[in-house]
């Protein structure tokens, strides 16, 4: 699997595939309403705001790609479960990392749909364990290009749809050692057991550290 990166300019590609482009003038356009709106309500998934549900999506909210739906058996999350799963993986990465930068920049939006790409810098690992991996080194930096596809209906949020380099992310974290990756993905299976199991209410215990 090829890594995703980010061209200046605007140009997100996967395996050499530009997914969106947008001039380099994107950053000096004004953030439309639509945009503010779904920033702010990922910042409320990320507090897990009980209320988010109902204010930010449509009952039928469906989430597609991300590790959220991994263990689904379409890719798909729907309704309160979905946000639940947003709420179970962003409140894990917030909870294991000092500091995480966050960067927003809108690279297309149309009528109903929303093009965002979301960049993690994700500083000094806090926790023993994350997604499998043991004893992280604690000046680790770890950089994550999200592409979020938003689609909307009646002034909230009816799809989102995103997509990152897993793997390359996995291989980060491993310092480029793909034994280690392949470790910590097998720790974390009672992860995507909780996944599977459709609700998931609460953060469910840490799985066990990838074997050295």
């Amino acid at each position: 699997m090829k890594r995703m990166r980010y061209i200046p300019g605007g140009i997100a590609l996967v395996g050499g595939i530009a997914l969106a482009a947008i001039a380099s003038t994107a950053q000096a356009k004004p953030q439309s309403e639509r945009s503010k709106f779904a920033e702010a309500c990922h910042e409320r998934v990320l507090k897990h705001d009980p209320s988010v549900y109902q204010d930010c999506y449509t009952p039928d909210f469906v989430l597609m790609g991300g590790p959220e739906t991994y263990a689904a058996p379409d890719r798909r999350l729907v309704g309160r479960n979905a946000v639940r799963g947003m709420m179970l993986m962003g409140g894990g990465d917030m909870a294991a990392f000092e500091t995480i930068e966050q960067n927003w920049e809108d690279l297309a939006e149309s009528d109903n749909r929303l093009v965002r790409r979301l960049r993690y810098i994700m500083k000094r690992p806090k926790v023993a364990n994350y997604a499998g991996f043991a004893d992280l080194p604690r000046d680790l930096e770890v950089p994550c290009d999200i592409i979020i596809v938003y689609t909307f209906r009646d002034g909230k949020i009816a799809s989102q749809f995103a997509q990152y380099d897993s793997l390359g992310f996995l291989l980060d974290l491993a310092q480029g050692d793909p034994q280690k990756v392949a470790a910590a993905l097998t720790a974390m299976k009672p992860l995507m057991d909780a996944m599977k199991s459709g609700v998931v209410p609460e953060m469910p215990p840490a799985p066990p550290a990838a074997q050295k």
